[in-house]
């Protein structure tokens, strides 16, 4: 089996992947891999099923009374969350 060696890895991340692995009955070794299967085995999502499912929201929030934002109004918003944080 091979062997992966991780440089550099932030202190919180392996603070986070100890407990993870504590709360899980895990060797932190297992936590890991479990952590990089469940990422990288993890399918792609499709962009046409992706597209569909907006449309399908979109429709049904116009369908009850909900009117579209524009890209600027919605900046705007996404800005003033963060001034706010």
């Amino acid at each position: 089996m091979a062997s992966l060696t991780i440089k550099n890895l932030p202190e919180g991340l392996l603070n986070t992947l100890r407990k993870q692995a504590k709360e899980n009955n895990r060797s932190l070794n297992q936590e890991v891999i479990t952590c990089l299967q469940l990422g990288a085995l993890r399918p792609k999502p499709d962009p046409e099923v992706m597209i569909r499912r907006m449309k399908a929201l979109g429709a049904r929030a116009r369908a009850e009374g909900f009117e579209p934002v524009s890209t600027e109004e919605l900046l705007e918003i996404i800005r003033r969350g963060r001034e706010s944080r």
